[in-house]
């Protein structure tokens, strides 16, 4: 409904988009042959299949949150407060880092054995993760 997504929108800004913006989004969506959506290191393929209104809102949704994450390791971490730099929280790259969070990780499993063993990161894909 129409109605909810401006609702959504007005109480937290999850879109960042105006009531205007946000009703124009349309009700169905068949991505082109090849059409990806990118966010960050994640590649989703979306053809072949039809995208319903929610599930586009929910896509540019998660374009939003890159103020909201923080990384710990591998993982990326949902914040419930826009991260910022403290003496534990640093930027590297386009992420911010839990440096204290990532080490303790570190330490606690010693880190990727496949790229210890080989001495590389296996899927180049996803190459910048480890940094």
């Amino acid at each position: 409904m129409e109605w909810h997504a401006r609702q959504l929108n007005r109480r937290g800004n999850l879109w960042r988009l105006s009531d205007e913006e946000l009703d124009s989004v349309q009700q169905r969506y068949a991505p082109r042959e090849g059409e990806r959506f990118r966010h960050g290191e994640l590649i989703a393929a979306l053809d072949g299949q039809v995208l319903t209104r929610d599930q586009l809102l929910v896509l540019h949704a998660i374009n939003g949150l890159d103020l909201y994450v923080r990384r710990v390791g591998l993982v990326n971490k949902l914040m419930p407060a826009p991260v910022r730099e403290d003496p534990d929280t640093v930027l590297i790259g386009d992420a911010w880092v839990d440096v204290p969070g990532s080490l303790a990780l570190r330490r606690t499993y010693g880190g990727a054995r496949q790229v210890v063993l080989e001495g590389r990161w296996v899927d180049p894909g996803s190459a910048s993760i480890p940094l």
